[in-house]
């Protein structure tokens, strides 16, 4: 079973419903699986793939859920990191796990670059939105053009 399989089945035995009120903005469950299966297709065309361990430190958005669902969709092991660490404990964070990719915003990428410089198995930054920060990559753009990705990878239930 892979997790994400709970938010799919939700969708296929309730039908589509407000499921998140954010910065006055309402989202449906099928928005949010829609998104999750578009960032999925962006993540894996940058390199993302089964068993790699990916890292999402973000403030808690709408785009925190799609990360985690997306990165199950291909199999990916999400770590996710807290925003209001430091320097220090994020670059021991991302080399301890081994992390390959990392999602944050805009307004962390400065300290997530910094954080990264010092965990060689990072090869790529990502922000949900543009950033002045060189190495990174805005996925928002990517997103909305993405078609849906359609597999979903079996894990072990452990």
């Amino acid at each position: 079973m892979n997790a994400v399989r709970l938010a799919l089945d939700n969708l296929d035995d309730y039908g589509e419903y407000t499921k998140v009120h954010f910065d006055g903005a309402s989202f449906s469950n099928a928005h949010m699986v829609a998104f999750a299966r578009s960032l999925a297709t962006v993540l894996r065309d940058h390199g993302v793939k089964s068993g790699e361990h990916v890292a999402v430190m973000m403030p808690n958005t709408p785009e925190v859920e799609g990360a985690f669902q997306a990165s199950w969709m291909l199999g990916a092991v999400i770590t996710p990191i807290t925003s209001q660490l430091g320097v220090p404990e994020v670059s021991y964070m991302l080399a301890d796990a081994g992390i390959t990719a990392i999602l944050t915003s805009p307004k962390l990428a400065e300290r997530v670059v910094e954080a990264a410089a010092h965990a060689p198995s990072v090869r790529q930054i990502f922000t949900f939105g543009d950033s002045d920060v060189p190495g990174t990559i805005n996925l928002l753009r990517l997103v909305l053009q993405a078609p849906p990705h359609q597999d979903i990878i079996a894990r072990n239930e452990d």
